[in-house]
């Protein structure tokens, strides 16, 4: 299996590397989502487009059988932890998230997940302890210095430190220990042996940053950077001859923003998804987008590459960076 890192930037660029939204079916319940499988419905296309500023997702999803078949479709979100760069303060908002069916738009339900940074659920441990859907995935307080993760809490989380810490889910610091997850659904109605075309839309959440950032040592930044995005020395080469001609006041550095995206999967659908699109967007010609990814990317123009996979079945999601010299932002 080959593996491409795309580079965008004045030139198109492949190099051989390892890495790596998501539609689901299941139940909502008190103690959490249960995610399951259906064997009459299948993702027959899904166009994935990608861009800092917004992500649209388009599938195709079938009913196979001779009878209708109702279930809940869930979009969860990505995990954002609320330690991590006061990361939970950029997502209070979510009502730019819409979804349609067919062209008319659902209305939506939401609820939460919850875990621990080792994987372990405790959204029912926090719905035992009194938290609602909303106490467990929005912070309640103020962080009064990002950079030294000091916070200053308020309703829930202030009256409930006692008994979180007791429980192992909140440091000393008065930071909640759990990542959260908001999900969104709705129950759908498929037809025998018909199409529904389901398209969402939202403004994605960013894990950003900028700093001197001048690629020129080796250091724990460029190892994550190659841990999680597969950027290569190819990468980094490309991005030393474009920041050479960028002065600001930072010193010659890029701002980077992160985005996660899972995939869905044969796991919860029938077969694979037969036809898989994914569209990279760039705000400019000297931006640069790091990912790992099967499959091979056609450069439509300047600013955008798309690839096509006939029969996609992913074994993990999609996480992507963007690097943008700090003089072209």
């Amino acid at each position: 299996m080959l593996h491409k890192l795309l580079y965008l930037g004045l030139m198109l660029v492949a190099n051989s590397c390892f890495a790596g939204d998501i539609v689901d079916i299941g139940i909502a319940g008190t103690g959490g989502i249960e995610f399951k499988k259906n064997k009459h419905l299948s993702i027959e296309k899904q166009i994935l487009d990608i861009s800092q500023n917004a992500i649209r997702v388009e599938y195709v999803i079938e009913n196979h059988s001779n009878e209708s078949v109702r279930e809940n479709v869930f979009f969860p979100l990505p995990f954002v932890g609320f330690d991590s760069g006061c990361a939970s303060n950029n997502r209070k908002d979510t009502s730019n998230f819409k979804i349609t069916a067919d062209g008319s738009e659902v209305m939506l339900l939401r609820t939460a997940r919850a875990r621990l940074n080792d994987g372990t659920d405790v959204y029912e441990k926090l719905g035992n302890l009194g938290f609602l859907d909303d106490e467990i995935a929005f912070f309640q307080g103020a962080h009064v210095d990002c950079g030294n993760k000091s916070v200053r809490l308020s309703g829930k989380f202030a009256n409930s430190q006692e008994v979180l810490r007791a429980e192992g889910l909140m440091n000393a610091s008065s930071l909640p220990l759990w990542e959260s997850s908001i999900v969104y659904y709705w129950e759908q109605l498929f037809s025998p042996h018909q199409q529904i075309r389901v398209v969402q839309e939202y403004v994605p959440y960013l894990i950003q940053g900028i700093g001197v950032l001048d690629f020129d040592s080796p250091g724990v930044w460029e190892q994550y950077m190659e841990k999680n995005f597969c950027m290569t020395k190819g990468t980094l080469k490309k991005a030393k001859e474009i920041i050479k001609r960028t002065t600001t006041y930072y010193g010659k550095g890029v701002k980077y923003a992160g985005i996660d995206f899972a995939l869905p999967t044969d796991s919860r659908w029938n077969g694979v998804t037969k036809d898989f699109s994914l569209i990279l967007r760039k705000r400019s010609e000297y931006q640069i987008v790091s990912l790992c990814f099967d499959g091979n990317f056609r450069k439509e123009n300047d600013v955008t590459l798309i690839s096509n996979i006939k029969n996609f079945s992913p074994k993990q999601g999609i996480r992507l960076v963007y690097f943008t010299p700090a003089f072209f932002d």
